[in-house]
């Protein structure tokens, strides 16, 4: 029953998570995918449904991947170093691309119809990627025009371009609403807009048509969507937000809402940022990992399950490298490439070998400097780099 209340969660209010963007791979540097916590729809991408796993175990995928990102709609995206992309998981909502909705997937696909694609990110049921030419691509859920571009009606299962757009930079889908940046230095925005997490004035609470959030200016180098509000980290090194705060995500007590951008008071010399459902991490330049927000599952690292509006500056053994949010739950590579993750372990997608919640950091089982780290709605992933010469880089890895 747990996981239906989810389910039925994720179609409502579930963010993006914002995972950290792959290294550039090395010649000649093979890379294995793996995943652990849910596997009910597929997750982890080897043919079977159902169960989960609390260490990581490696996905078979057939080419050389670059970087992945697991959804919060309980499905995944890899881009491959050729610039395809393949999907697996749920698809209920399209999410997956290949013009169809229901089925699930438990076998990585490629999508068809896309040009060369550089990143691509996941919502709560929608999808978007980035192509080598800046242009942007986007299926899936589109109630509230999540998808850009497209009236909000039947669900674009398959990729169609977001019209309206200059040259960009990156992509980031939220909850139902999708921010993007484009290559001079400003924040776009589409779909839903009911908590303000457009960041710009409307006259209704949605808006298809991709506008610019004027209150942030052109010097914005990253910005994230969570569930239903959005972040923005500016060259200067402050942290901006708009949206829904009623757990501190934002930084304040109050409003509940925030429909224009503000700077997160105690963020300063941030070098990275990320988004779960309702909290925001923030990596300084220093190394420190600073949280705040929902902490029902410990995800803010302190101790305990109070939520926070102040940051958090998370106990970690050295400095952290690598950052990312999943739905409820956060995870951090450091220095010394050992990976740990706290909050919400109900499916093991902690990776520390159990299912019970963590409220301050716990190490993930057998994962030794990744090149990426991400967190889904109750399943994680990572990519390590492996050594050609022993073999196929595919791997077989048990359940």
């Amino acid at each position: 029953m747990r996981v239906i209340a989810w389910k039925a969660a994720s179609l409502v209010s579930i963010g993006v998570l914002a995972g950290a963007v792959a290294g550039p791979a090395q010649a000649g540097e093979a890379r294995q995918v793996l995943s652990w916590g849910m596997n009910e729809f597929g997750q982890h991408g080897r043919g079977e449904t159902g169960g989960s796993g609390s260490t990581p175990t490696a996905v078979p995928i057939e080419g050389d991947v670059e970087s992945v990102a697991p959804g919060h709609g309980f499905h995944n995206i890899a881009v491959l170093r050729d610039g395809g992309v393949v999907t697996w998981g749920a698809n209920f909502c399209g999410q997956l691309g290949r013009g169809s909705v229901g089925e699930a997937s438990a076998v990585p696909t490629a999508v068809t119809g896309l040009p060369e694609i550089v990143s691509a990110r996941t919502g709560a049921c929608h999808s978007a990627a980035l192509a080598k030419d800046g242009t942007v691509w986007a299926w899936g859920a589109n109630a509230s025009g999540q998808v850009g571009g497209v009236r909000p009606g039947p669900v674009p299962s398959a990729p169609v371009q977001v019209k309206g757009l200059p040259r960009m930079a990156s992509v980031s889908p939220g909850g139902f609403h999708t921010a993007a940046l484009d290559r001079r230095g400003r924040v776009w925005t589409w779909g839903n807009n009911a908590a303000g997490q457009l960041g710009r004035p409307l006259a209704g609470a949605a808006d298809f048509t991709p506008g610019i959030v004027r209150g942030l200016g052109n010097d914005v180098k990253a910005v994230v969507s969570g569930g239903g509000f959005t972040v923005a980290l500016k060259e200067d090194g402050t942290v901006w937000g708009f949206g829904t705060n009623p757990f501190g995500q934002l930084g304040t007590e109050a409003p509940a809402f925030a429909r224009s951008p503000h700077q997160i008071a105690g963020l300063s010399d941030i070098v990275d940022i990320a988004a779960g459902r309702d909290h925001t991490i923030a990596l300084r330049s220093d190394g420190a990992l600073l949280t705040l927000g929902m902490n029902n599952h410990g995800q803010i690292g302190n101790g305990t399950t109070t939520d926070t509006n102040v940051p958090h500056h998370v106990a970690l053994p050295g400095r952290v490298t690598q950052i990312s949010a999943g739905g409820f739950f956060t995870l951090a590579v450091v220095e010394d490439g050992t990976v740990w993750a706290w909050g919400a372990n109900g499916t093991g997608q902690l990776g520390d070998g159990t299912s019970q919640d963590r409220h301050t950091p716990a190490q993930v089982v057998g994962l030794d400097s990744p090149t990426q780290i991400a967190g889904g709605g109750e399943h994680s992933m990572a990519l390590v780099a492996v050594d050609d010469s022993e073999g196929d880089s595919e791997g077989d890895g048990e359940d």
